[in-house]
This record gives C-alpha cells, structure tokens and sequence, in this order.
C-alpha cells in the first residue's frame, strides 16, 4: 500500500514522506545502492529534460535544462536508511541553502521517501496560497510521481538481497 504525507510551514518548510508498504525483512548493506537507484530513477522517468549527476564523493545534482535544481552533499549512511543533505539550487530558498536532507531507509515491512527540513523557494518564505498550489501540482506532484516508480524498485532491491553485505 502506497500512502503519501506532506506539510509546507508558513515559512515554506517542507516535510513530505512517501512509504510503500511491501512484504520484505530488514536489510542492510544496500543503502549506497538504494541511493544510486533513485538517481538513476529520476534520470530515467525525466530524460531529456531532467538529468542527473553523481559526484565521486556520492553526492549529487539533479538538473532542468543544464540548470541545477538542487545539489546534494555527501550521503550520511545508517543501517537501512541513506540521506543525502540538500546544499542548494534553483528550487531552495535563498538564505535556506544547506537545510533540509533526501532520505530513503527501508525495512520492517515497508520501504520511504522522505524531503524533510527543505525551503522550497516556489512556496516562498511568506507562503501564499497561490505559490503553494502552483508547488503541489508541480514540484510535489513530481516527487511523488518519482516516489511512486521508485519505491516498488527499492522494494524488490530489498527482497532480492535480504543479506547483501557491505
């Protein structure tokens, strides 16, 4: 079962979490791959006008045109969960860079998507009504279109290597 949960705060914090409830056991040892699948995800669902990169470091960008939409830090890894700290872009507000983190962790029976902590620069930092429409059925709308195709995959990734060491 797919659910979907989101808030904007008047100050355009957004906390958005999308989970897919899917017969699995716990997993560990697949985060970093976790992470590389939702880059590459998202490069395929937006391909050509949507592109991702991945830095050596592991972190990475997702850009509109050869515009930077955002630019991830280096991921922090847990056991079953990568989270990667957003830094900037086009689509955070200015003075915001660097709050906020992506995150995807999987086990106990589910898989998630989370934006958590991010300034969106569409809603604003005095969010109006009309921004935050525009944002829902846009920017959101996609997240969760991404969240969508995404999440089966890690799922199926997580049942297929319920041992996968590091």
């Amino acid at each position: 079962m797919f659910t979907h949960k989101q808030t904007i705060s008047p100050q355009g914090m957004v906390y958005s979490v999308q989970t897919l409830t899917a017969p699995m056991v716990a997993s560990e040892g697949l985060e970093e791959t976790a992470g590389k699948l939702y880059f590459l995800h998202v490069y395929r669902v937006g391909f050509p006008l949507i592109q991702t990169r991945q830095r050596p470091d592991g972190g990475g960008e997702i850009l509109a045109l050869g515009l930077r939409l955002l630019s991830f830090s280096r991921p922090i890894i847990s056991p079953g969960s990568i989270r990667y700290p957003i830094e900037s872009g086009l689509v955070v507000q200015k003075g915001r860079e660097g709050q906020g983190h992506l995150q995807m962790a999987f086990g106990g029976g589910s898989v998630s998507l989370m934006v958590d902590g991010y300034y969106a620069s569409l809603p604003g930092p005095r969010t109006r009504r009309i921004r935050t429409w525009f944002y829902n059925r846009t920017q959101a709308a996609l997240h969760v279109h991404i969240a969508r195709g995404y999440l089966p995959k890690l799922a199926e990734l997580v049942r297929e290597n319920p041992r996968w060491d590091r």
